[in-house]
């Protein structure tokens, strides 16, 4: 994906980390906010899991640093809940805050999902993408 970071399946055993990911505040803020453990292990069970088989090409990827293989956060391209609209994202740990990790996976996933015949044949016609207003983090200038 990029020199620094992969991306890979959520598995099970990531639900701790998850969980952790959804106890920080700041982290939450834009990610619709705070979860419990049970509220953490619905989103990984429902929103992460099943939906890789649901939705091939599709879904949250968990981002980790190459060198050493640590979690610091994760990658989508899904459909907004209850939606046909495709949205791209990502939520980091705040440790992995402020080193470009957020935008350099997005920028290579998509080309790379556009190009397979999953994506080519899905009912997705365009994708577009629009910056959070709430966040200067979201606008460059």
């Amino acid at each position: 994906m990029t020199e620094r970071l992969a991306l890979r399946r959520f598995r099970p055993d990531d639900l701790d980390w998850l969980a952790a990911l959804h106890t920080d505040a700041d982290v939450t803020r834009y990610l619709g906010g705070l979860r419990d453990r049970a509220g953490a292990e619905q989103l990984l069970n429902v929103r992460i899991l099943q939906y890789y088989d649901q939705h091939p090409g599709l879904g949250i990827w968990m981002t980790v640093e190459r060198a050493t293989g640590a979690r610091i956060g994760y990658h989508l391209l899904n459909h907004i809940q209850g939606e046909t609209i495709i949205q791209i994202g990502y939520g980091l740990a705040k440790a992995s805050w402020g080193q470009g990790y957020g935008t350099a996976p997005a920028s290579s996933r998509i080309p790379r999902m556009h190009r397979t015949a999953r994506w080519r044949s899905s009912s997705v016609k365009r994708l577009t993408g629009w910056p959070n207003a709430r966040t200067s983090y979201s606008h460059r200038g």
